[in-house]
């Protein structure tokens, strides 16, 4: 019975972390199928927000690089795209003479346009002939944008295109079926942030508790079922951190790199693998050389995986356009796209910049119901919590592993999107955010806990804070009063006197005190705070996160 008992308690977490992810799958998949639904019956085209880029560049890809076809869902259907101009009532009389049904004929920007359904393909067929048709697109209705039956969305990387495409020829081109990627996506999200909270706790009620919080988020929940690129972000940004953490951080690159193939902002998660290499890098030796080769390595291992995956996953463009082609369009063209603004004005969809992605300012509508809306927000109650926790533990990063590892990914990923804000790129949304969601909750279940339970640590970190604060008033001491009247302050007996002298004095001796405690061999915590397979660096540690915002 005991040894029952023990099991019992071995597997209760997983067991949790398995009810978390039914709710999950089942949560996921009934708005991406409600999304197809409410769709149908309101009659329209089918797609959610910016699904209408991701899908049909999916289907042109599909019929244009692969040369292949998506199945058919119910009845043979295409888009058929003529020349002519051919008026409405002409194009009835020509459908009705040839059995083709004109199920959508609601097109504005991508002109002379219809979408049919038939009995039979070749109905299909000859009705394109009759009218003189430049181009046929077999399976769902293409979206209504100009140019978009040729459009291949090369701004992004294609893998999540190929998943969309590969669910087409296997499933079928259906709405809900576009998801299901997404869905699965947003399950392996879960899991992951499991695993990587319970790998740098060492506690996996703390993974369920992270896993459970981040399933039930509203952005995981929006994100995950739609036909979009950012939970795959998301997705592969936490398993980075996971190898990082697991296997080092050079695996942790790997992964990431392989991510940069869906979206390039996976490329985000690098500031924080870099600092933990270079941690390693610095603890295994004190040569300023050794250092600097152990950068230039990283670099290059970097930039030789990015390179190598892009061009593995893109071969089939690369087969279809020639390299120069490819590289010039969706490599150089790409990352200046991203560093633009895209659309300016009241017609565009809401920006707001990173900062205020944390309190849901100016969020980005994905879906209109009838009777409600799908917003892309955050929880509103968590989210500042997280931001002021991330904030106040800070320092924490070089002084406490249980925390260094969420806290790095979540400040290197927030200040690179607030980095891409400052070189230029205004038309940054609110979905984006879903790549920050795993982090938020893996601070929020490692860093509380042990500013709960261990106290030394949370005195480690308020220690920093006022050595930093120390140091900070006395260089804006130095810089904005006249040399003479710091002399005069600094002198017994002057303005300020003794008092001054003696807080100066007592303030040393107490940053004295502190450094000891942190870099000596004293600390309670000290083997929970060493990196799997490097030395303890007793050096301390200058690689400190940020310590502040810009407002909103």
């Amino acid at each position: 019975m005991p040894r029952l008992s023990a099991v019992l308690r071995r597997a209760l977490p997983y067991i949790a972390l398995l009810a978390i992810l039914a709710y999950a799958a089942y949560s996921y998949y009934s708005y991406a199928d409600a999304y197809t639904a409410s769709e149908i019956r309101g009659g329209g085209k089918g797609y959610v927000s910016d699904e209408v880029w991701y899908v049909d560049a999916a289907r042109n890809l599909l019929r244009k690089v692969f040369g292949a076809e998506p199945r058919q869902v119910g009845l043979p259907g295409a888009t058929v795209v003529y020349s002519s101009n051919i008026s409405l009532s002409e194009l009835r009389r020509i459908a009705r003479e040839l059995g083709v049904r004109i199920v959508d004929d609601r097109y504005s920007e991508l002109r002379n346009a219809v979408y049919v359904e038939a009995a039979k393909r070749s109905s299909i067929e000859a009705f394109a002939r009759a009218l003189n048709a430049s181009d046929v697109v077999w399976g769902w209705r293409l979206g209504d944008a100009s140019g978009i039956n040729s459009y291949m969305n090369l701004e992004h990387p294609p893998l999540v295109k190929y998943l969309i495409a590969l669910v087409m020829a296997l499933a079928g081109d259906y709405p809900t079926y576009w998801r299901l990627p997404s869905v699965a996506a947003g399950l392996a999200t879960v899991v992951l942030t499991y695993l990587f909270v319970a790998e740098v706790s060492g506690l996996r009620w703390l993974g369920v508790l992270a896993a459970g919080l981040l399933a039930v988020d509203p952005i995981m929940r929006a994100m995950s079922s739609v036909a979009m690129l950012d939970v795959y972000v998301a997705m592969f940004s936490v398993a980075a951190a996971y190898a990082a953490v697991k296997k080092g951080p050079l695996h942790g690159v790997l992964v990431a790199a392989l991510g940069s193939t869906a979206k390039f902002s996976t490329l985000f998660v690098l500031p924080p693998l870099y600092l933990a290499y270079a941690r390693r890098s610095a603890a295994r030796s004190g040569s300023l050389k050794r250092f600097l080769d152990d950068t230039l390595f990283f670099i290059s291992y970097t930039l030789l995986a990015f390179i190598l995956l892009q061009v593995a996953v893109s071969i089939p463009l690369i087969a279809s356009m020639g390299f120069g082609q490819w590289f010039e369009q969706c490599v150089i063209g790409a990352f200046q796209w991203h560093l633009t603004t895209k659309c300016v004005g009241e017609s565009c969809p809401p920006a707001s910049a990173p900062w205020c992605w944390f309190f849901n300012i100016n969020p980005f509508p994905l879906y209109y119901f009838p009777t409600s809306a799908v917003v892309a927000q955050v929880n509103s109650l968590l989210w500042p919590i997280a931001l002021a926790v991330a904030v106040v533990m800070a320092p924490g990063y070089a002084v406490d592993r249980g925390s260094r590892w969420s806290l790095g990914f979540l400040w290197g990923v927030f200040l690179s999107y607030v980095a891409l804000w400052v070189l230029g790129n205004r038309s940054q949304y609110s979905f984006y955010a879903v790549q920050l969601a795993p982090f938020v909750y893996a601070l929020l279940a490692t860093a509380i806990p042990r500013l709960m339970i261990r106290r030394e640590s949370a005195l480690k970190v308020l220690g920093l804070w006022a050595v930093a604060i120390r140091g900070l008033w006395a260089t804006l001491t130095k810089l904005l009063l006249p040399d003479y009247l710091v002399r005069s302050l600094e002198q017994p007996g002057g303005v300020g006197g003794a008092g001054y002298e003696g807080y100066r004095e007592g303030s040393g001796a107490a940053a004295e005190g502190v450094e000891e405690s942190w870099g000596g061999d004293g600390g309670g915590d000290k083997a929970s705070e060493e990196e799997p397979g490097e030395r303890p660096d007793r050096r301390g540690g200058d690689d400190r996160g940020p310590q502040g915002g810009v407002p909103c």
